[in-house]
């Protein structure tokens, strides 16, 4: 059983270790395990036991970069250390909130060259740091663009999408 973690306004490098912590079981982390027990009742075929014991070997943390102190920190973000068999990952997720956020919004489906030199920053640094990169992309046509540029995931699916009544 994977599971994933996301977490949003992270700025720091002491946000970021609380975080990992936060995320993973103990020992020797301090999550509760209470979600785990609906797991036992109503979900697969494992136990409560069986499910704890591998919960921190499938956990995926991703930390989402949408924020200008985001930005403006993501080399420091990016190089914290999961530690154990954590795979940390770095999200620049919501181009748009990135965009507006360090005043240079996305218009007309333009990236503009400050949030492209964003981008580019939140791409290099966690290059760097050995992780993966995401980006949650305007319509489907959009990640061969991304992946052409290096991201590892491109979420190319949002409900407003999926939503066939939505005009």
């Amino acid at each position: 059983m994977a599971e994933e973690c996301l977490f949003w306004f992270v700025y720091t490098v002491a946000e970021a270790e609380k975080l990992i912590i936060d995320a993973r079981f103990p020992p020797p982390r301090r999550r509760g395990f209470g979600f785990l027990i609906a797991l036992e009742r109503f979900g697969p075929n494992q136990t409560l036991t069986e499910c704890l014991y591998q919960a921190n070997d499938t956990l995926v943390t991703f930390i989402q970069i949408e924020k200008r102190g985001a930005i403006d920190s993501v080399e420091y973000v990016a190089a914290v250390d999961g530690g154990e068999a954590e795979n940390c990952k770095t999200m620049p997720a919501g181009i748009r909130l990135a965009g507006n956020s360090i005043s240079y919004p996305v218009q007309n489906g333009v990236l503009g060259p400050e949030l492209k030199a964003g981008m580019d920053r939140i791409l290099a640094a966690t290059r760097k740091a050995g992780k993966t990169t995401g980006v949650y992309c305007k319509d489907s046509t959009q990640p061969r663009e991304f992946a052409q540029e290096g991201y590892d995931m491109m979420v190319a699916v949002t409900r407003l999408h999926c939503n066939p009544t939505h005009n």
